[in-house]
């Protein structure tokens, strides 16, 4: 329904006849647009897993605290990183690429040194921790790998968004 709904040929027009003046979005190149946004919502729930207060760090798993602390500012380099790619500033993507680097290789390097089982655990509620222990998921070379593909594809999409930072969007 919704993509029928974006395809109606004359919803442009209608848009344009309700707001006609341009909007703080129209300068910005989409790519960089949707890195601002997904930056923002990262650093949200980053924020949000400062409630939990648990987070691997570089081989071993903050708690408490320490946890709860290195999250927020996390979650505050993430933010700080959205508003200067709204700003359209190469300040904010080198934020995005560093968080994604530091934060991805922490889970790699957590990950070769405890064991995903142990890792995954350390994620859930003691009510929570029967139904997932066990789980293929939590398998150490699985983690490895997800957290491997997910590196690469992190690094590949900030590199496909990099020439447009800094441009307008009509000069794309």
């Amino acid at each position: 329904a919704v993509i029928l709904y974006f395809k109606q040929p004359d919803l442009e027009r209608r848009l344009v006849a309700i707001d006609p003046g341009p909007t703080w979005t129209d300068p910005l190149p989409i790519r960089v647009l949707a890195l601002a946004v997904v930056s923002a919502f990262t650093a949200g729930s980053f924020a949000l897993a400062a409630v939990t207060a648990v987070t691997p760090l570089y081989g071993t798993i903050l708690r408490g605290p320490p946890a709860a602390v290195l999250l927020l500012v996390e979650a505050g380099l993430l933010a700080t990183g959205a508003w200067l790619l709204i700003k359209n500033r190469i300040g904010g993507w080198w934020l995005a690429l560093g968080m994604a680097l530091l934060t991805i290789t922490s889970q790699l390097v957590t990950v070769a040194v405890l064991g995903g089982e142990t890792v995954g655990m350390a994620a859930v509620t003691p009510q929570q921790a029967d139904a997932v222990r066990g789980s293929p998921m939590l398998r150490t070379d699985v983690q490895i790998a997800m957290n491997l593909i997910s590196l690469v594809v992190s690094i590949g999409v900030l590199l496909w968004i990099r020439p447009f930072v800094g441009k307008t969007a009509e000069s794309n």
